[in-house]
Parts: C-alpha cells; sequence; structure tokens
C-alpha cells in the first residue's frame, strides 16, 4: 500500500481521512450486496440494479466528509510529529478499531431493519433513536446481542490488525504536517460538507418501478440524517388507504343511526345532529390508558392467571368498550388517538408539533358542561 500511494500528500489528517473513507466506503459496498442477497427475490434484475448502485456510490461520497469529519476535527490540534510516536499510532489503531466497529454495527443494524420494514434508515430508525431505552430492550430480548457484539469487536479487531500489517499505519503516521496544512485539510473536508448538506436531497433519487432497486439506490447513514431532518414519514408507503371520497362515504355510512342522522346530504360532511334519549347524567368519568396491557392479560377475555383484577372488576361495572381501538405504532400515536380521535400521523406525533395546543379532545365537552378535568401520568 505505501508503494502505490507514495504521491498521496504527506498529510496524517489527509491519509487518515482517505484510510477511513475506503473503509467506509467498503462497507458500504458489502451492506449494499448483503441486502441485495436479502431481497434477491424482489428486486427486478434489469438496468435499473446497476442504476442503484450508482446513486448508492453517490450518497455513499455525499455523506462522506460527515464520516471522517470525527477524525478530521480533533486531528487538528494534534502536532504533526506526535503521529510517529507510539501515541500517535496506537491512537490512529484506536480510531480506525472505532470506526470498524461503528461502520459494521451499522450493517448488521441496516441488515435488520431491511428485514422488517424492506427500507433504509427512515423516520421509524429516527424514533427508535429517541427511545432508545426502550428499543434496546426489546432488541436485547429478541436478537442474540452478546453474540453479535462480540462478532462485531472481533471483526473491528480484524480490520485493525489487517490494516497494521498491510503498512497503513505506518503510511498514514509516517507523514508530517504544518498547522497551516491542517487547517487547509480542514477547508477540505468541511467544504464538501457545508456544499452537499445544502445542495443533495434524496428527492434526486428517481422513481424506480421496482421500490427494492430504489431503496437500494440509497445510503443507510444519510438516509438517516435526511430522517432527522425532515421528521417526516411517506403515509401512503406504510398505511393502508383508500380514496378520501370512498373513505368519506364509508365514514358517514359507519356513524348514521336513527337517533344520530347526518345533518347535511353533502358527500364531504361528518356532521350528525346527536338527540338525547334521556336525561344527561352527570357522572364522574376515569379513563385508564396503560401502555403494551393486552386485552389477553385480562380475565374478562378469557385469561384464568388473575393478573389484572382490579380491572376486571372496572370492566365488570363500568360502561366497557369492547370494540374502541386507539390506532398508531407507539404508545404516543395510542394516546393521541384516545385523547383526540385522530390516526396515526407520518413523523412527529400532533402533540410534539407546533401549533398542536387548542385542539378539541375527549375532555372538551366534559369542559364544556362544567367538569373539573385533569390529566394524571404515571410514567418517565
Amino acid at each position: 500500500m505505501p508503494r502505490l500511494l507514495k504521491h498521496f500528500p504527506a498529510s496524517p489528517l489527509l491519509r487518515g481521512a482517505a484510510l477511513i473513507g475506503a473503509l467506509f466506503l467498503v462497507i458500504s459496498l458489502a451492506t449494499r450486496l448483503a441486502l441485495l442477497w436479502q431481497s434477491r427475490g424482489d428486486v427486478a434484475w434489469n438496468a435499473s440494479l446497476a442504476a442503484s448502485f450508482g446513486f448508492g456510490l453517490f450518497y455513499d461520497l455525499a455523506v462522506l466528509p460527515y464520516v471522517i469529519a470525527p477524525w478530521v476535527l480533533p486531528g487538528i490540534l494534534v502536532p504533526s510529529g506526535w503521529w510517529n510516536r507510539s501515541g500517535g499510532r496506537a491512537f490512529l489503531r484506536m480510531m480506525l478499531g472505532v470506526y470498524s466497529a461503528v461502520l459494521l454495527f451499522n450493517a448488521v443494524a441496516e441488515s435488520f431493519f431491511w428485514d422488517e420494514f424492506q427500507v433504509r434508515y427512515n423516520f421509524i430508525a429516527v424514533d427508535y433513536l429517541v427511545w432508545t431505552q426502550e428499543v434496546w430492550g426489546n432488541i436485547w430480548q429478541s436478537y442474540p446481542m452478546p453474540l453479535i457484539i462480540a462478532g462485531l469487536g472481533l471483526g473491528a479487531c480484524s480490520v485493525v490488525f489487517g490494516l497494521s500489517k498491510s503498512g497503513a499505519v505506518a503510511w498514514v503516521c509516517g507523514a508530517r504536517e504544518t498547522w497551516g496544512g491542517r487547517l487547509k485539510t480542514f477547508g477540505l473536508v468541511a467544504a464538501p460538507g457545508l456544499l452537499i448538506g445544502w445542495s443533495v436531497t434524496q428527492s434526486m433519487l428517481p422513481n424506480f418501478d421496482n421500490q427494492y432497486n430504489r431503496e437500494l439506490g440509497k445510503s443507510g447513514l444519510y438516509s438517516f440524517g435526511a430522517a432527522f431532518r425532515e421528521m417526516e414519514l411517506d403515509y401512503l408507503s406504510f398505511y393502508p388507504s383508500r380514496e378520501g371520497d370512498e373513505a368519506t362515504a364509508r365514514c358517514r355510512e359507519l356513524l348514521a343511526t336513527p337517533s344520530a342522522p347526518m345533518v347535511s346530504a353533502s358527500p364531504g360532511s361528518l356532521l350528525r345532529r346527536v338527540t338525547a334519549t334521556k336525561p344527561e347524567e352527570k357522572l364522574n368519568v376515569i379513563v385508564i390508558c396503560m401502555e403494551s396491557l393486552s386485552a389477553d392479560y385480562m380475565a374478562h377475555y378469557g385469561n384464568k392467571k388473575a393478573l389484572t383484577p382490579n380491572l376486571d372488576r372496572l370492566a365488570d361495572e363500568s360502561l366497557f368498550l369492547s370494540r374502541c381501538y386507539a390506532t398508531g405504532t407507539r404508545t404516543v400515536r395510542g394516546m393521541e388517538a384516545l385523547t383526540l380521535g385522530l390516526p396515526p400521523t407520518p413523523g412527529q406525533a400532533i402533540i410534539y408539533r407546533p401549533n398542536s395546543t387548542g385542539l378539541r379532545t375527549i375532555a372538551t365537552p366534559f369542559r364544556d358542561r362544567g367538569y373539573d378535568c385533569a390529566f394524571f401520568y404515571g410514567g418517565d
């Protein structure tokens, strides 16, 4: 390797960045090939597959400045001669080990994510990162994590050992660079990063006839960054839907009853006129919302283990809505469905979005009738 790259600029920072960048590109290509193998029966084996790999390389290069930034930024402050000492070589090996472990971990995570959702990282992955403690517990229970972590550590050590034996570490640490040169190297990394962040978007990727081919054309890390920036999810790609007119007509059909007819004959109106059959009762109302409690745990639904005696007693003595469902992929979506009567929204939940105050909730009609409304939360 040193012989092949002897004409490369004598900059430890630039040589280290080139080495880490090459490592990233190789692992990214291997990841794309692995995902192709996972979906070999679903991809379209035509010219668009070659285009997928071309666009994949484009997005890998787009995220490259951000990948090597953690190497370049602290390296600016390190005196040039320090690299060729034992401490400098050890630091480079440590950085290569950390990079290798993180990149390999990302490759494994992408494989699992692809297996579950058949896409690259999207807002679902961002949502997982926000709720790290909860999700990590589920992952630890679902996968042989000690074995996976041991394998990642062994893989990272193998990469560092191979690069050391090939002379790559000596090639990086053997160069010297002035303070001005280090600033120039920083500019070579920062300028493309800023330009890419401003000009490159995932909308540049065309719509392929085959969705698997299109997803292969993305880069996992770039897709994650784009999802974090946009905080949105393509609703129609992940939720079943029907045409608006058809859906509204179906809602009118389901909502209209003899005691609650539609106010208007307009196909788009869902307003009803509800007529009470007896005087209104001023009852105390308590709504209990509990996370991850399946109805199967309750004796009311046939469970014989007496896990929920108080809830079963309440179910027997109260108004019990046995066909009421809270839609949503996460707890916060279920809570907004219960309190707001809204379907799940792509991206951030309603309560996290701007201008989300003043919405009509389940408490509104009670408050209009003079009720004292309160919300008690027993979570973190």
